[in-house]
């Protein structure tokens, strides 16, 4: 499940996709890394939970990495 019922909004997948996704945005493409630190300084997120919002994009399709490895938004 991805949003459960006892636990806060800014703990669901849901919520940290919309900050990575809105730290993509806002930058363009860029290595993971500083894919993390960019949203971190947004709202505090674990690495794990950065993860799990990262691959949850990429399963809707939203980003991608290209050649060298950056995140970038799909077009």
């Amino acid at each position: 499940m991805l949003i459960p019922d006892h636990i806060h909004p800014e703990s669901t997948v849901y919520f940290n996709g919309a900050i990575v996704l809105k730290a993509i945005q806002a930058r363009g493409r860029q290595p993971i890394l500083d894919l993390y630190l960019t949203a971190e300084r947004e709202h505090p997120i674990s690495l794990p939970m950065f993860v799990l919002a990262l691959d949850w994009l990429y399963l809707l399709e939203l980003v991608r990495l290209n050649e060298k490895g950056d995140v970038e938004l799909c077009s």
